[in-house]
């Protein structure tokens, strides 16, 4: 059997919420937070794609040789951390310039 690897990296915008991983269609497990799985396949052509909630990835097609092992990294938005402490940020911003100086922007 051919050995498939997937990888995901920590997230702080996803920690509580699993990808589901298909191959060829089919569901063949879920990864969580930081997680690495490995999953058998037989040898050949087959596509692989990863989704959570509503959002997947574009499927990618990858051959396997007998005793041979890929890997695959999936993750969200690289940017998203830096958005999130932005969007905090401002909003504590509008929230003390409000409260204290009566400025309502």
């Amino acid at each position: 059997m051919a050995k498939v690897k997937v990888q995901r990296a920590r997230e702080f915008m996803n920690l509580f919420r699993n990808y589901t991983i298909f191959i060829d269609g089919q569901k063949v497990g879920t990864i969580g937070n930081g997680q690495l799985i490995q999953l058998e396949t037989s040898p050949g052509q087959h596509k692989i794609s990863a989704k959570i909630d509503w959002c997947s990835s574009q499927e990618i097609t990858f051959a396997t040789e007998e005793n041979v092992s890929k890997t695959f990294t999936v993750g969200g938005f690289k940017n998203a951390g830096f958005l999130f402490v932005a969007f905090v940020s401002t909003m504590v911003l509008h929230f003390l310039l409000n409260y204290f100086f009566g400025l309502n922007i």
